[in-house]
C-alpha cells in the first residue's frame, strides 16, 4: 500500500505561517556576513569539499530522524566530485534551536551554509536545498519562508511518516515556493504530485543517479549570482538582487538595473554586467528565475524597480539609470515601463531590450526552459506602446540574426534603434559589442 505524508506548509502563501518571533528573526538576517562562525556551524554534521577543484555550487543536505547515514555520506562525496560544496545539517538540532518553530529555521540553515562557504573559500553562490526522508517537510518550510535564498529544492521521498513538520497536505494545483524536484524511493506517493512548479522524478536508472541529475539541474541555474553582494536595504530583502560594482571612477552619472532571463542570473548576465561595471556603471542584477517564480503584474514590476532605484541611485550617487532586460526580462520591461512614475521615467538614460521574444508571460513556467513558447502577451505592441512614455531614441532593441521569435524586427517605435548581431538568442556572445551599443544610450539627449 502506498503511503503519503502530510505537512504544515500552505504552498500558496509565503510568510503567512510565520510566528511573530520568526518574523522578527527574518527581518534581521539580511546581513548574513555578521555571524558567529562557531554558533552558525553548530548544526553541521558533515562537510564535503571538492579536492583540487573549485566549488562552483553549494548543496545543503538536511537530514532528520534517519541521521547522517552511509548513503548520505556517499552522495555528498559524489557531489563533491562535481565541483560541489556539500554541507550536511542536522534537522533535529536546527528545529530545537528554532524553538521547534519550523518557520524559524531558514536563517539558521543559511547562516550555517555561509559560514562553511567562508571557511572553505568556496564561491558565494546561492545554495540548493536538499532533504531526505523525514527532513523533507522542514526543507519545504524553509523554502516557503525564504524562497529567494535558495536556488531550488531536491527531496528524496521515502515511506518515513514521522515528519519533522507534520501537518496538512497542500491542495492540488498549489504552486511550490520554488522549483522542486522530488525523487521517490520505495512504494510512496510523492508529496510533489499535482503541485505546480514541482516535478516527481522516478528513481531511474537508479535512485542515486536520479538524485545527482536533479541536483545538477538546479545547480546550473543562477550560476553567476553572488550572494556576498545581495544584502541591501532592509526593504529590498524580498528581492533576489546581486551587485556588480568595481568602484571604478567614471564620467557616467549612471548605474544600471538588469532583469535576467528565466534561467536566472547566469554567465551572459554576468559578462555584460562586469563590462558595464568596469566602465564605471555599477549594475543591480535581478534573477528573474526567483523574482518571477510567482506571477508579477507589470505594475508590480514597475513598483519594485522604483524601490530598487530609490535605494541604489543614492547608494551609488548616480542621477540616471540604465534599465536592461535579457530574454524574459526584456519581454516584460516594456509592459512595466508604462507603469513607472514620472520621476523615474524622466531619469531613465536608456531602456535596453536584449533578445526580447514575441510573446511573454509574467511568471516562470518550467516549460519555458525547454524551448516551449509560453505566455499570451504580445511584446511588439508593448514596445510600440512606449511612445508617449519614453522617447524612442532612449530605447534599444538588440537581437540575434538566427532568432526565430524575436520581437525586435516587427516592433515599431519611432526613434528606437534596432541592432542585429550574428548568432542566436545570446547574440553570438558578443559581450563587448553589446556593451558598446548599450553605452550609446548614455550619450543620447535626456529629453525627447
Amino acid at each position: 500500500m502506498k503511503r503519503v505524508w502530510k505537512r504544515s506548509i500552505q504552498l500558496g502563501s509565503i510568510l503567512t505561517a510565520l510566528s511573530l518571533s520568526a518574523v522578527a528573526t527574518f527581518a534581521k538576517w539580511g546581513d548574513l556576513t555578521a555571524l558567529n562562525t562557531s554558533d552558525a556551524e553548530q548544526h553541521v554534521l558533515s562537510v564535503s569539499m571538492p579536492q583540487g577543484m573549485d566549488a562552483r555550487s553549494t548543496a545543503i543536505f538536511l537530514v532528520g530522524h534517519e541521521g547522517w547515514t552511509a548513503e548520505q555520506a556517499a552522495r555528498a562525496k559524489r557531489l563533491s566530485e562535481m565541483h560541489t560544496l556539500v554541507v550536511g545539517l542536522d534537522g533535529l538540532h536546527l528545529l530545537k534551536s528554532a524553538g521547534n518553530d519550523c518557520s524559524a529555521v531558514a536563517p539558521l540553515i543559511l547562516k550555517a551554509a555561509l559560514a562553511v562557504q567562508v571557511r572553505e573559500g568556496a564561491l558565494a553562490r546561492t545554495p540548493v536545498l536538499t532533504a531526505y526522508g523525514s527532513a523533507t517537510s522542514l526543507a519545504l518550510s524553509a523554502a516557503d519562508v525564504a524562497p529567494n535564498r535558495f536556488k531550488g529544492l531536491v527531496t528524496v521521498s521515502t515511506d518515513h511518516q514521522d515528519m519533522l513538520c507534520a501537518g496538512a497536505q497542500p491542495a492540488d494545483g498549489a504552486k511550490a515556493p520554488l522549483r522542486w524536484l522530488d525523487v521517490t524511493e520505495g512504494d510512496v506517493i510523492s508529496p510533489a504530485q499535482n503541485i505546480q512548479g514541482a516535478t516527481v522524478v522516478p528513481p531511474t536508472p537508479t535512485a542515486q543517479r536520479a538524485f545527482y541529475k536533479s541536483y545538477l539541474r538546479l545547480a546550473g541555474t543562477d550560476s553567476a549570482f553572488d550572494t556576498r553582494t545581495q544584502a541591501a536595504a532592509a526593504d529590498l530583502e524580498d528581492l533576489p538582487l546581486t551587485i556588480h560594482n568595481t568602484q571604478q571612477a567614471s564620467s557616467y552619472d549612471t548605474y544600471a538595473i538588469f532583469l535576467s532571463g528565466d534561467g536566472g542570473w547566469a554567465n551572459f548576465d554576468k559578462q555584460i554586467s562586469d563590462r558595464l561595471a568596469a566602465e564605471g556603471i555599477p549594475v543591480v542584477g535581478i534573477s528573474s528565475l526567483r523574482y518571477m517564480w510567482r506571477e508579477k503584474s507589470p505594475a508590480q514590476i514597475a513598483a519594485d524597480l522604483t524601490r530598487i532605484d530609490a535605494h541604489y541611485s543614492m547608494h551609488f550617487s548616480k542621477s540616471r539609470v540604465l534599465i536592461l532586460g535579457f530574454s524574459l526580462g526584456a519581454n516584460t520591461l516594456p509592459f512595466a515601463a508604462t507603469h513607472m512614475p514620472d520621476n523615474l521615467r524622466s531619469r531613465i538614460a536608456g531602456l535596453g531590450l536584449i533578445a526580447p521574444e514575441t510573446r511573454t508571460g509574467f511568471e516562470i513556467v518550467v516549460g519555458g526552459w525547454l524551448g516551449q513558447e509560453t505566455g499570451a502577451h504580445e511584446v511588439s505592441p508593448a514596445i510600440a506602446a512606449l511612445q508617449g512614455h519614453l522617447p524612442g531614441h532612449r530605447v534599444m532593441c538588440l537581437f540575434g540574426s538566427k532568432e526565430s521569435v524575436s520581437a525586435c524586427p516587427p516592433s515599431q517605435l519611432p526613434g528606437m534603434k534596432k541592432v542585429e548581431f550574428e548568432g542566436g538568442h545570446h547574440l553570438g556572445h558578443a559581450h563587448d559589442a553589446i556593451v558598446s551599443e548599450l553605452k550609446t544610450l548614455l550619450s543620447s539627449p535626456r529629453e525627447g
